[in-house]
């Protein structure tokens, strides 16, 4: 769907020797302020102290790799192994997404609710829920990209593919819709990324008001990698916290976003050679982990006081 299968497998092994901490507070009103989840390590020390000194939420997630096997085909005992790495404590309280890819994610939102298919991949992503709320009852468990979001085909009926998968919204503890940037100001016309946030932002509360969920959707400070042109090269500072200041700013009958996501890989696209990255900084890997850690941390603090306002 979004990132090479092995990208998020070999990432994952990383995350798991982390801690999650934390959970989901209750909805927001409107004088609520959206909470801060990060999912960025590994880190430095200098964003390790800004985490723990301003208790931010770190969010776990498990993929379809470690996991899913063959088509259709869950390895239980391993999925079992994963949630337990994640969280080796029966009771542990914390927060996680599952992350479910290509084909299932399309056929789940593309495809008929009638359609044999579709009923098989909405079937999958309510195993693998159950399975992993069996076994972490206290964890906070949602679906990254549910419920659905969209660029360019912001209609009613692509929002209502939605409640297709109701079953699913309602199994789910967190919604994590995407609201990842795709393109560079100048490549769209005029105000369509925002229109794009507040849109998306919009519907993804109205589902949360509907089905009692909190909303926290996912940002990266990177473009999409499906953009050729500029993806995975960094979002500059203005045009990322106007994208987030629009999410943060939709209000739905006096509900906003719960929090925001906020997602990154940078040293595992460093220590795999991403041009894009590569691009940005010259020397070693453990040279780039100080210069990512300090950018992270300068982000961090700038981002709290977003959203903050």
């Amino acid at each position: 769907m979004l990132f090479y299968k092995f990208f998020f497998i070999v990432l994952l092994l990383v995350l798991n020797t982390f801690n999650s901490i934390g959970q989901v507070k209750s909805a927001n009103t409107s004088s609520g302020k959206p909470m801060l989840y990060i999912q960025l390590e590994p880190y430095g020390e200098e964003m390790d102290r800004f985490i723990k000194s301003n208790n931010i939420q770190r969010v776990r997630f498990l993929n379809e790799g470690l996991f899913l096997n063959d088509f259709y085909q869950v390895d239980r005992v391993m999925l079992k192994k994963q949630i337990a790495t994640a969280f080796p404590e029966k009771y542990e309280k914390g927060v996680a997404y599952l992350d479910i890819e290509s084909p299932y994610f399309e056929k789940l939102r593309d495809l008929d609710l009638n359609h044999a298919e579709f009923k098989r991949a909405l079937k999958l992503y309510l195993d693998i829920l159950n399975i992993a709320k069996n076994e972490r009852p206290n964890v906070k468990w949602g679906y990254y990209g549910i419920p659905f979001t969209t660029y360019w085909e912001r209609t009613p009926s692509f929002y209502d593919k939605n409640f297709k998968i109701s079953k699913l919204l309602t199994a789910c503890d967190i919604f994590f819709p995407s609201l990842y940037t795709f393109y560079e100001n100048n490549e769209v016309p005029k105000d369509e990324n925002k229109r794009y946030a507040i849109e998306n932002t919009t519907e993804s509360i109205k589902l949360g008001i509907s089905f009692k969920k909190p909303v926290i959707p996912f940002i990266w400070h990177r473009y999409h990698p499906s953009n050729p042109r500029v993806g995975l090269k960094v979002i500059p500072d203005a045009e990322w916290f106007e994208n987030i200041e629009n999410i943060a700013s939709v209000q739905v009958n006096g509900k906003k976003v719960d929090g925001i996501l906020w997602w990154g890989a940078d040293q595992f696209l460093f220590d795999t050679h991403s041009k894009a990255v590569h691009d940005e900084f010259k020397g070693t890997s453990k040279e780039f982990s100080i210069h990512s850690d300090r950018i992270l941390s300068n982000k961090a603090n700038r981002l709290r006081r977003v959203l903050n306002k």
